[in-house]
């Protein structure tokens, strides 16, 4: 991420983070890397699946490892992948994010409603 060979410029931190974790963490990646290529085949969104995968690390390294210096470092990880991923939940929100399977496509009505409905509040 972020190299001085491409001009500070790169991804957002999901394969970096999980090289790094799959050292500490085996197990927890490998559920995670099944979750994530489950939520790519049934939604299409690649961002989509890297977010909730994310998101879920710190909880499988809980469970699997249990509290410790790689949890925090999990946590800290799993923060940073969702931060850098803040555009794409924008075009998520508007229905406008890129799909895998069909191109642009709209979000699910369900998605789109629940972000209408929080910024009515």
């Amino acid at each position: 991420m972020f190299s001085i060979y491409v001009r500070f410029k790169g991804g957002k931190g999901v394969a970096t983070s999980s090289g790094v974790l799959l050292a500490l963490a085996p197990a927890a990646v490998g559920i995670s890397l099944l979750i994530w290529g489950s939520l790519v085949l049934l939604t299409g969104y690649v961002s989509l699946a890297s977010i909730i995968s994310a998101a879920i690390m710190p909880i499988l390294v809980y469970f699997l490892n249990g509290p410790g210096p790689v949890l925090w470092l999990t946590l800290g990880l799993a923060a940073f992948v969702v931060v850098a991923h803040r555009a794409n939940i924008r075009r998520l929100l508007r229905g406008e994010e890129h799909s895998f399977r069909r191109g642009r496509e709209k979000v699910s009505s369900s998605v789109k409603q629940t972000a209408e409905g929080r910024g009515r509040e």
